[in-house]
């Protein structure tokens, strides 16, 4: 018998050079137990999870297998108007001097968008928790909330030590508050996108990746790397005196083809033809925002290697009515939130559907 340890790794596929990780047995009911040891001729193979509800069920059910045995977890109950309505928040009190919370976001990484799926959420995330009044306004909203939850109110009472919950609220939410994204494989832009806000929303951000493979006739499931090896690890420091970058048209272009450039050029030109005021603003480095005079944002471009993702200030149903050849994307209200009213999604592949999206423009510019 060959013990496994996070120090060393096992067969697994050659597409993944992660270390292996914690290893658990899937039970039929969806249950995991620490599985310390394998035979050593097993060779575990990849197994793909069936569906997105399966991988999720799998996390939020087994909460303290994974993410430690001193962690409460509480699916938020808020009004509408206030951030993050219904996410998943994981108290972890594992250091009872510093309790911590994390907003979790769990998807698969396969088939997913980064700029409509997590992007959104990790941006208000960082604007919120940069905002002491939006905090305050959140943590009592919490407050009333847990009270009325008898039975996660009394998990709470576990770990809080004579403290107030109001006071504990404060404590974990004020002090750093993070995102956990877990996930089986990484966003594609995510590695990128890490490194590109390091000093924002990615100083915020942990991962970790959750895989099933299959070892003989067992199912396993692998955690990579735990949440306390996180934990454990310094978080970076923004250097003061880096110089701030201003970031030009011509820094979007890097991450598109020829073709991308072009469908923005073509976008710009006949916009400019509708209004000669409109201004085009590159300097978040994320996106291109497309403006009117008086400050009003109408439409961003975000450059893909070979497409442009165009999120439109305008409703899903009057778009669908005039855009044919692009792909029209449905966004959901905390995303639409995110853009500041009704907005749309389309992925641009080519200059004939730019030409369709200009028409669209008339529309956009007339708000």
């Amino acid at each position: 018998m060959k013990k496994l340890s996070s120090s060393k790794t096992i067969a697994q596929p050659s597409l993944n050079t992660d270390p292996f990780g914690r290893v658990f047995m899937i039970a039929k009911e969806g249950k995991l137990s620490l599985l310390p040891e394998l035979p050593e001729s097993s060779q575990p193979v990849a197994k793909p999870f069936k569906s997105e509800e399966e991988f999720a069920k799998l996390v939020f059910g087994n909460r303290r297998a994974l993410f430690g045995e001193k962690t409460v977890g509480w699916k938020m109950s808020v009004p509408d108007s206030v951030p993050f309505q219904n996410t998943n928040v994981l108290f972890d009190f594992t250091t009872p001097t510093a309790p911590r919370c994390y907003f979790l976001c769990v998807i698969l990484g396969n088939g997913k968008d980064f700029y409509s799926d997590f992007f959104p959420f990790m941006t208000h995330l960082f604007s919120v928790v940069r905002d002491v009044i939006t905090m305050s306004q959140l943590i009592v909203f919490m407050k009333e909330s847990i009270e009325k939850d008898k039975a996660f109110l009394k998990l709470v009472h576990q770990h809080m030590k004579g403290k107030r919950l109001e006071d504990l609220l404060a404590e974990t939410l004020l002090n750093a508050p993070r995102c956990l994204l877990v996930t089986e494989d990484p966003l594609k832009e995510l590695p990128i996108a890490q490194k590109a806000y390091a000093e924002t929303w990615g100083g915020i951000l942990d991962v970790l990746y959750v895989r099933k493979f299959l070892a003989g006739k067992t199912n396993i499931l692998s955690l990579h790397p735990t949440l306390s090896e996180l934990q454990a690890k310094p978080q970076l420091v923004p250097k003061e005196s880096k110089p701030k970058v201003t970031h030009t048209e011509e820094h979007h272009f890097a991450k598109g083809s020829p073709i991308v450039k072009s469908i923005y050029e073509n976008l710009k030109r006949d916009a400019l033809k509708l209004d000669k005021k409109l201004t085009f603003n590159a300097a978040g480095g994320h996106y291109i925002s497309m403006k009117k005079v008086a400050g009003k944002n109408l439409c961003f471009f975000h450059f893909r290697k070979n497409s442009m993702y165009l999120v439109v200030k305008a409703e899903e149903k009057s778009v669908r009515k005039m855009v044919k050849k692009a792909e029209v994307k449905s966004l959901p209200a905390s995303v639409q939130k995110f853009w500041n009213g009704s907005s749309t999604g389309l992925v641009i592949s080519n200059i004939d559907q730019a030409r369709e999206v200009s028409g669209l423009f008339r529309q956009l510019v007339k708000q």
